[in-house]
């Protein structure tokens, strides 16, 4: 078993233990979702998403 430690997404160390053969298969996507990083990185862009779309979609009616 292998321990690493990293900072999560919360600022606070953690620490993940797997086996070698487990972190030789861990994708570093993987890796930021068990930290934490993953779940918030997908909200803001939604978010960008959601308040771009209605300027997007307000131009061409007001440009009428």
């Amino acid at each position: 078993m292998i321990t690493r430690a990293y900072q999560n997404a919360n600022g606070e160390r953690q620490e993940i233990t797997l086996a070698a053969d487990q972190w030789a298969a861990l994708s570093e996507a993987d890796l930021e979702n068990m930290l934490g990083f993953g779940k918030k990185a997908e909200k803001p862009a939604k978010a960008a998403k959601a308040e771009a779309a209605p300027a997007v979609e307000e131009a061409p009616a007001s440009a009428e």
